[in-house]
């Protein structure tokens, strides 16, 4: 199949994070949002259509791998018919995007790239300056009370363990922290710990090592944002600890 290949370099503001810019290109959910040409999604699989002058066009269904290799983001569109790889490498102040294609019509494509990569950063740069804007990790609690959300974020996470402990009254915190504290802090930028015992259950996000949502239900009573409510649990409990490195939660 043919190949050919755009290269362009993206200036960004100084308020935008770089690291932050390549994680969110090294997201698969971020790069399906937010990818132009996009007119359907169907089974896991995007379907673009690229025009050219309004009288021709190139439409395919593709498959979305992403990943980051130290710096660098890459994102892969594996298709039918094509398939095009778009690799984000940044400098100072600024993403420089190579794209390369290979497959039929690429002079409807190809001219089209440019265009693709240039929005991804752009997204990229605006999610990262909102984020900065807010500065603090944010409070998830009122998220957490919500079992859609809760669902959304485990389909991105992976169960790290699962421990039933004895919990004295008013240590579950400490017990919390010590089961999330060995190692896992490191190595996972979310972390989700759901609990359950005799006396209610309890569902905490840490995010960057922080903690960012407390959600319980005690005797029957729903505590929102409120740490006070883990003191109320003691005796055997259930603890699970999830992980997860996607660089955005669900929304």
């Amino acid at each position: 199949m043919a190949k050919n290949m755009v290269r362009l370099s993206i200036g960004i503001r100084e308020d935008a994070s770089t690291d932050t810019v390549i994680s969110l290109l090294s997201s698969e959910d971020f790069v399906k949002e937010n990818v132009p040409y996009v007119v359907g999604v169907e089974n896991g699989l995007v379907r673009m259509r690229f025009r050219r002058a309004l009288l021709f066009s190139f439409e395919d269904r593709y498959s979305v791998a992403t990943g980051r290799d130290g710096s660098v983001a890459r994102c892969s569109f594996n298709g039918s018919r094509s398939r095009f790889v778009a690799v984000f490498e940044p400098r100072e102040r600024a993403i420089d995007v190579s794209i390369s294609y290979e497959g039929p019509r690429r002079w409807v494509v190809v001219p089209c790239l440019a265009r693709l990569g240039r929005e991804l950063v752009m997204a990229a740069v605006e999610e990262s300056r909102s984020r900065a804007s807010t500065g603090a990790v944010g409070d998830y609690s009122e998220r957490l009370a919500l079992i859609s959300w809760v669902s959304s974020l485990l389909m991105r996470s992976m169960l790290l363990k699962t421990e039933i402990v004895v919990v004295p009254r008013g240590g579950l915190a400490e017990v919390v922290e010590k089961l999330a504290s060995e190692g896992l802090f490191a190595k996972y930028r979310v972390l989700y710990v759901s609990g359950s015992s005799d006396r209610g259950t309890f569902r905490l996000l840490f995010i960057d090592g922080k903690l960012a949502g407390v959600y319980a239900t005690v005797g029957g009573k729903e505590v929102v944002g409120d740490e006070r409510a883990l003191n109320e649990f003691e005796g055997f409990t259930k603890i699970k600890v999830y992980g997860s490195n996607v660089p955005e939660l669900p929304r």
